[in-house]
């Protein structure tokens, strides 16, 4: 990698005629090594990759990560993946190992998590932007998920493992 990324830096350097060409070139073989080098370390990350490079279910992902708090269903969640219920759940299962729901619940704790960082926001506020109708049904989500209520979360915080 370290050659790689010498050998790109020299090509923008001379300005030789294609140089931006090659370096393009060498910046995809960088970008490829270094999805290797991730799936090789991370069996979560070859499985979020396939997923992602399914039309069908990138949509829904899409829809879900730029939505947490959204109304959705399985109903929704297919019609927004251009895809029948079966289907959907068939392929998320077989990408990323959970039902499509399973996987919006793991994705609202996530963001959750992650919003335990600011401490203007109270719970109740986290549960609104995650989906969760009440702070009481984000707490006993969380508390299942995590293994404690966010609150103690946020005393003690550390990043959590997305899909453990």
């Amino acid at each position: 990698m370290d050659s790689l990324l010498e050998h790109i830096q020299e090509e923008v350097r001379a300005g030789r005629p294609a140089s931006a060409a090659v370096a393009r070139r060498l910046c995809e073989i960088v970008f490829v090594e270094a999805l290797r080098a991730l799936m090789e370390t991370s069996p979560d990350a070859t499985s979020a990759l396939t997923a992602l490079a399914d039309p069908n279910i990138g949509r829904a992902l899409e829809a879900v990560h730029e939505h947490p708090e959204g109304d959705w269903s399985l109903e929704r969640l297919a019609a927004t993946s251009g895809l029948s219920r079966t289907v959907l759940i068939e392929r998320f299962r077989g990408r990323l190992g959970v039902s499509p729901m399973r996987y919006l619940a793991r994705w609202r704790l996530q963001k959750a998590h992650a919003l335990l960082a600011d401490p203007r926001l109270i719970i109740a506020e986290i549960a609104q932007a995650v989906g969760y109708g009440s702070d009481a049904a984000l707490n006993r989500a969380f508390k299942e998920h995590f293994g404690q209520p966010p609150g103690k979360a946020r005393e003690g915080r550390h990043e959590p493992s997305f899909l453990g």
